[in-house]
């Protein structure tokens, strides 16, 4: 299990290596990639990305297996109090649906907020 830790309303990102059954990497051409981060394992997801917002396969080919997954300020900045989420990160291959990687997400308070121009 992988914890990844932001702040509330920065942007974040993170890789992962998505790899086959014999553990080599997945070629990503149009492959349908899905991260999701809930609250609880069977609550409403809080946060979902997939490659049209938010998920990126490296390369063109994108026969490395490679993803960057990027959190974007939107999506935390909401947020009133540090929360911990559980996320996994499914690849759907022709209806074989895989859970590549799960973890939890801590998104702490921030004391700082970006000020308009001329604030």
């Amino acid at each position: 299990m992988t914890v990844h830790v932001m702040n509330r309303g920065d942007t974040f990102s993170f890789n992962l290596t998505l790899t086959d059954e014999a553990g080599e990497p997945l070629d990503t051409t149009g492959l349908p990639i899905t991260f999701t981060a809930k609250r609880t394992f069977s609550g409403e997801p809080f946060l979902v990305k997939t490659q049209d917002d938010g998920i990126d396969p490296d390369g063109a080919s994108g026969d490395t297996g490679l993803v960057t997954v990027t959190i974007e300020p939107v999506d935390t900045e909401a947020l009133t109090q540090q929360e911990r989420f559980w996320w996994d990160i499914e690849t759907d291959d022709l209806g074989v649906v895989r859970t590549q990687a799960h973890g939890r997400l801590v998104v702490m308070m921030d004391v700082s907020a970006v000020q308009g121009s001329g604030s």
